[in-house]
């Protein structure tokens, strides 16, 4: 086939069945033709998923407007200053506007109107460019991509008024509200932040057991399990070290815990 199109793609499985990544065995499909061309599209799910990664390593475009009091020109994002953004007085959607960046970004500041940011919008769709300008360098020749946030309807109910009232919303109902508004209506792709763990912050826990403690020289890997129980203020810390053959070595440290624990193999069990 010349054009393959594969519309919510952050669905797609990792595999299809011994053939491997879906997505790269469509792009295969259209290698034949010399103008092949294949078209991803997906509402974003997580940070790093198919459509996230694609569009990262892609030219980035994004739509770029023109504010009508000063004529600067740049993409819209939700909370951005250096950009234009939602902004919005005292948890009040009523007061839901467009903001052009301050001067010392390049703007004026000014206020812009939901009808005065439609009419931006297509403007900008009337330029050679259709509006979209690469932010990026891409990390394959002729990989293209768009990003199309819900600030950029110019049909249906979609307003910054209901936008801003939307994400008030999702604030009060918590983490699952945050994520739906961030990928169906930010088009970006959830972090959960507070479960990601940076690798520099896991080393920099290391910690020297000191030489009473011991590796034995036959084990051929080193496991390390943590187990971590909160009650109130305490917190109990186990490190087991394993090895092969079912032999076990243990390591137990604790801070303000007074119960015990066992860990059971196939055919041993080690307790404290």
């Amino acid at each position: 086939m010349r054009v393959a199109l594969a519309d919510d793609v952050d669905r797609f499985p990792p595999v299809v069945g011994d053939e491997g990544d879906p997505a790269a065995l469509l792009v295969q499909r259209t290698t034949t033709f010399h103008d092949g061309l294949t078209i991803f599209v997906s509402t974003p799910t997580l940070a790093g998923g198919r459509i996230d990664t694609l569009y990262a390593r892609s030219d980035q475009r994004r739509y770029v407007m023109t504010c009508p009091r000063c004529g600067y020109a740049d993409w819209i994002a939700w909370n951005d200053p250096a950009h234009f953004r939602i902004a919005f007085d005292a948890r009040d959607p009523a007061t839901a506007r467009l903001q052009c960046p301050d001067p010392e970004r390049g703007g004026c500041g000014a206020g812009v109107s939901d009808p005065e940011r439609r009419l931006m919008i297509v403007a900008a769709a009337a330029r050679p460019d259709r509006g979209w300008r690469p932010t990026a360098t891409a990390q394959e020749p002729g990989l293209i991509g768009f990003h199309l946030p819900a600030m950029l309807a110019t049909l249906g109910s979609i307003s910054a008024n209901s936008l801003v009232a939307e994400w008030l919303s999702a604030r009060q109902r918590g983490r699952e509200s945050l994520r739906v508004f961030l990928n169906t209506r930010l088009a970006e792709g959830w972090e959960d932040r507070g479960v990601k763990i940076e690798p520099h912050t896991l080393l920099a826990r290391r910690e020297d057991y000191g030489e009473a403690v011991e590796v034995p020289a036959a084990a051929p890997a080193l496991l390390c399990i943590t187990l971590i129980h909160k009650f109130s203020q305490l917190n109990f810390y186990r490190r087991i070290f394993l090895i092969n053959q079912l032999k076990c070595w243990s390591i137990n440290l604790s801070m303000g815990a007074v119960f015990t624990a066992t860990l059971s193999t196939k055919n041993k069990e080690v307790r404290d």
